[in-house]
């Protein structure tokens, strides 16, 4: 707020200071603050009256005679005549001055109300912008933790997977050798059955022999025996 005022200060002056100086450059007058004065053709008061100037307007000084105290001029629309430059001032009267300040000030006071449409404007829009700031943050934070999750899901599945393949090599190495003790179980069977195979055919072997000696020891008894 202080800086606005500073700045509508500065205007002000900056308009007067610009006025003065065009004045100065077309060396305008104007009518002080009278009701009414006269413009006559001449100098004096015998002269014939042009018009009544109103107070306040302007008028271009184009002759001063300081000893008589009347000043020629040209008027807005271009009639000449001659006034008292007691009644001339190099500054608009205070009702016109007023009425500019007056303009200015509404027109200030207007700049003044944009300003401040356009601050509240922009406080709105910085608002909104920390907002969506704050929001944006907060899915970024979300999103990390689920990243963190997705990351520890990962490595997760990951040592899954590594302990899976090594399940599956040590399955894979019991079933070889199961398939290697089924082999040699086989083997075994077999060489067993063989044994009692052999084993058996052994004993009826040794059966059959015996079955032939002993009738043949019988026999030699009984001959021993008829004998004596």
């Amino acid at each position: 707020m202080k800086f606005i005022s500073i700045s509508l200060l500065a205007c002000c002056l900056l308009i007067v200071s610009v006025h003065n100086v065009l004045a100065q450059g077309r060396n305008v007058e104007y009518v002080s603050d009278q009701l009414e004065i006269t413009l006559r053709k001449g100098k004096t008061n015998q002269h014939q009256i042009i018009r009544m100037l109103r107070s306040g307007a302007p008028v271009e000084v184009l002759e001063v005679d300081k000893e008589a105290g009347q000043a020629r001029v040209r008027t807005a629309d271009k009639a000449e005549g001659w006034v008292l430059t007691r009644y001339l001032s190099n500054e608009p009267v205070a009702r016109t001055r007023i009425t500019q300040m007056e303009q200015q000030v509404m027109s200030l006071q207007n700049e003044n109300r944009q300003l401040r449409t356009e601050v509240g404007q922009s406080t709105q829009q910085r608002n909104e912008l920390g907002s969506n700031h704050k929001q944006l943050l907060e899915e970024n934070n979300r999103l990390k933790e689920e990243l963190t999750v997705i990351r520890q899901t990962a490595a997760s599945a990951i040592a899954i997977d590594s302990e899976n393949k090594q399940v599956k090599e040590k399955l894979f190495a019991l079933e070889r050798d199961a398939q290697v003790h089924q082999q040699e179980n086989a083997a075994l069977k077999d060489r067993n059955d063989r044994d009692w195979f052999l084993a058996g055919a052994g004993v009826i072997f040794v059966g059959m022999i015996i079955g032939l000696i002993i009738p043949k020891m019988r026999w030699r008894k009984r001959s021993s025996w008829d004998s004596l």
